[in-house]
Order: structure tokens, then sequence, then C-alpha cells
């Protein structure tokens, strides 16, 4: 019979050689210090071997840039430290406000980045001209980088005016940052009261939360390239225009713009010398219910009614009437809110004045050395609608029912009371016109002066505004209803297009 050894399994003789390895046993795994040859490898390295610390925001040796003394921000504490977000387009901020400051107008940006309204070069220079007087000092700038910078600036006390508020503030001009935009900062902002909702792009008083407005539409693209935010005038002389013009006689057209600079600013109240009815004898009501909308259709939808809410063209109503809503793409890739209203149209009694013949028209344009076309700002919405006509254009959406106070498009006889506004309007003027598009042409400068000025001044009686994105002076060549008129010729893009597909055509 075999015999065992007994042995004692809670002691352990390690083996030959294990002392050696560099493998621990538990109780250096919980202890390493116990362990001599783990202590030896964490040890740290020599700092002789380690790359020299420097701050990557300005290159001082043995800072981060978190810690270094220059580039840390300070406390704001000097009356003459000022902290920005940027002074250029390219920090493409979302609030677009309007605002004026004594006779000008511009549209600028609410900066919450900065602790100190700016006046960008343009509105700075139209200040000067104005008289404003800017006080001569040194401000030190702290960008959002952490960088810090003095520089020469000027300051003057301004009185900005928005939507009706009156706010005295002191307006900073930095003269050698070369356009530059005109910032409305935190200053501004907790002075008046604005709250700004970036999430919704709306902005209101803090004593109206319920009235809110919404941020203006972005500028062009060219014109944020030149970094020019500030509109001092509402129209001007682009360069493209007045061709034929001498230096002199384009400062005599811009004079004479600016002095009119009102007939081209957006809104006021509507022409008291036209008024639009809708007569559908004893015809009951009639209504459908609201077409089918994408989700982005409905967002579109909603910042249109919310646009022309704000700008009273339409209100919310209780009606019999009911017309959907639908958009149309117009050329320029905008989409324009209409209103299906034929069942309307088919219940209303037809008011037959006529429309000009185009062709009767380009036969009485003369080919002259200046012309000028004027295009009208949403010509029929300065219409007024007689108040007992108003329940019957009533249209339905997903946000509810609402009724036009100004005439709308797709109105049956909407072309007949507009055509009539402006034969009206043009009685006894140097001017054409077919239903918002003005032309006027004269065979020498001083006379075209004359003209313009008489049509400006009529236009500022009827209350009528044109839209100066659309209006050309003083060209060579302009286009009118489809066709290039120039003092040479008349031409037609519309017809060398259909002469070119009818050659196709034949060819196959």
């Amino acid at each position: 019979m075999m015999q065992f050894e007994p042995r004692d399994f809670h002691t352990s003789t390690p083996r030959k050689g294990a002392e050696n390895r560099a493998y621990p046993t538990l109780n250096q795994k919980r202890y390493p210090e116990q362990n001599p040859k783990f202590s030896e490898n964490l040890k740290p390295e020599k700092k002789e071997n380690r790359s020299t610390l420097t701050c990557y925001g300005c290159g001082k040796p043995g800072y981060i840039k978190a810690k270094c003394p220059s580039c840390t921000p300070r406390e704001k504490s000097s009356a003459n430290s000022i902290t920005l977000y940027t002074c250029h387009a390219s920090a493409s901020p979302t609030a677009l406000l309007d605002i004026r400051i004594g006779d000008i107008h511009g549209r600028v940006y609410a900066d919450t980045g900065a602790t100190r309204s700016i006046a960008g070069e343009l509105m700075f220079n139209s200040l000067r001209e104005r008289g404003v007087d800017f006080q001569k000092m040194k401000v030190t700038m702290a960008l959002a980088d952490g960088s810090r910078t003095t520089m020469e600036a000027y300051t003057a006390p301004v009185s900005i005016d928005i939507e009706g508020r009156t706010v005295p503030i002191e307006m900073l001009a930095l003269p050698k940052a070369k356009g530059n935009q005109t910032l409305l900062g935190t200053d501004f902002l907790e002075k008046s009261g604005i709250v700004l909702d970036l999430k919704n792009k709306r902005w209101y008083f803090s004593d109206k939360p319920h009235h809110k407005i919404c941020f203006k539409e972005d500028l062009d693209v060219n014109l944020l390239q030149a970094a020019v935010s500030i509109i001092a005038n509402s129209c001007h002389l682009r360069e493209d225009e007045g061709t034929p013009l001498t230096p002199e006689q384009r400062e005599k057209m811009s004079y004479l713009l600016e002095k009119f600079d009102s007939i081209f600013k957006p809104g006021g109240d509507p022409t008291p010398y036209a008024e639009h009815h809708i007569n559908t004898e004893k015809h009951p009501p009639v209504s459908e219910p609201p077409y089918r909308m994408t989700p982005m259709k409905k967002e579109l939808l909603r910042k249109e009614i919310e646009d022309l809410l704000e700008k009273d063209v339409i209100e919310e109503c209780e009606s019999a009437y009911g017309a959907p809503v639908v958009f149309i793409l117009k050329p320029e890739g905008k989409t324009r809110l209409c209103i299906d209203y034929r069942k309307l149209n088919e219940i209303t009694v037809p008011d037959s004045y006529p429309l000009p013949r185009m062709d009767d028209l380009l036969q009485s344009a003369k080919h002259t050395t200046f012309m000028s076309t004027i295009d009208l700002k949403s010509g029929y919405h300065q219409i007024n609608v007689h108040p007992a006509d108003r329940d019957k254009i009533a249209f339905v959406c997903p946000f509810g029912t609402f009724l036009f106070k100004r005439m709308p498009f797709g109105l049956r006889n909407a072309p007949a009371t507009f055509q009539r506004l402006m034969d009206m309007f043009c009685r006894n003027l140097p001017a054409m016109t077919y239903l918002d598009d003005i032309i006027v042409l004269s065979p020498t400068f001083d006379q075209h002066l004359l003209d313009l000025e008489t049509v400006f001044l009529k236009l500022k009686d009827y209350k009528l505004r044109a839209n100066s994105s659309k209006c050309h002076f003083a060209c060579s060549s302009v286009k009118y209803l489809g066709l290039w008129i120039s003092h040479v010729e008349l031409t037609s893009t519309l017809i060398k297009y259909q002469r070119f597909r009818k050659f196709h055509l034949l060819e196959m």
C-alpha cells in the first residue's frame, strides 16, 4: 500500500530562480514599492530628456496657453478696455437688426461677444459727415483668441432708434479697422432690454416678451465679402449703372437718389389713392380645406406669416370664406406665398379695366441715351382692401385662418385695380408703366435728372415705395418687360431663344 507524505498547502516554496524574475508576486502587485525592479521601472524620466515647454498662443517658454500671463484675459476693470467677438465679416453672426441713427438707416449685427457697441467704417464716416463729435482715445482690445492689442479709437454718444424705442449709447469707432462692421454689443442689448432668441431667429424686448420680431435677412454675399454691414442710403448708383456718365454726372445722380431716399425705405402706410373692392353680389361664401404641406414648406409658411403679421399686411380672423395656400418658386430661387383664390374668382364680378398693350408701350419707348427703370416694392401690398371685403379673401393653413388687409396676388381684379392706380399716377408724367414696372427715358442727362425728380416727387405723394435692388438709373440700355432697350436697338432674349429652338426642331 502506497503512503503519501503530508504537505502543508498553506505554504509554498518558490521555484529555483523565481526570485530573480521581474514578475511580481501577489503582494508585490498590491504593494509595488516592495518590488525593487518595479520601483526602478517607475522612476520618472530626467527633465533633461524633455522638450522645452512653450505657449502655443504667443510662444513664451515655460507656460501652456491656459496659464500664460500674456494670453490669459485679465479682469475687465479699465473703462477704456473692450472685448470684441470679431471685427470682420467672417464671424457671420446670425442676429441682424434694423436700426436708425438720425437720418441714417442701417442693418447691423447684434453681437453678444462684444461688450461695447462698435460703429463700422461706413457708419463712422456717415456720423462724422452729419456733425457727430467723436473724441479720440486709446483702447485695449481682448479678442476671442485671448490676444490683446492697444489701438486708437474714437467715441461719441448717439441715440439709436429701434422698433419705436430710442436708446442712448456710447459708440466706439475703430478708424484703422478698414471695412469693419457695425456691431451692437452687450452694453446696448442690456440697456435696451433686447433678448435674442437665436434658435428661432427672433428677438424681443424683455418688457414685451409676446411681441417677437424676426431677424432680418442676411446681407448679400458680395456685400459680406466687402465687409460692410451698414447701409447708410437705401438706394445708390451702382458701379454697373450710369456707364455713359462722367464723374460729375454720377455725383449729381447719387445726390438725387440720396435726396429721395425715403421712397426706397421698406414699410409705410398704403397709398390713399386706391382701394380694392370684391363684388360677389349675393353669392354664398366659398371655402376649401388647406392643402397638405411638407415639414420644410410648413416652416417656410410659418416664417412668411410671421413676416406678414409684423408688416401689418395680414391679421388673424374668423371667416366663412377660406382659400388654401400654395408656394410659387420665383426665378431667383426664392418662394412666394400665393393663395388659391380660384373659387372666389369664379363668383367675383369682373372688372374690365384694360392693361396696356406691351407692343404699344415698346413702340412708344423711344431709343434714348438715358434710361431708368423703377420697380415698386411688393406693389400689390401697397393698396388697401376695402374693410367690408377683407372677410372674402381669408385663407386657411395649418397655423389658422388669416385675412389680407392689403391687396394680395391671385385675385381676379387685382391687376385692373393696380393698373388703374398706375395710369392715374403716370398722368402728365414723363414716364410709362406696365403694372409695377415704370420706365423713364430722356434725351439728355439734365432732362433725365428733371424727369426722375418729377417721378420721385409723385411717388412720395402717392406713398408708393420702390425696390432699390431692382431699380436701374441712367443706363445706356435697360431690360423692360423681358426686352432689352438700348439707344440703338430693341432686342429680345425670348425671341432669340424661340428662333434657336425652332431651328433645332427643324434639323431634327
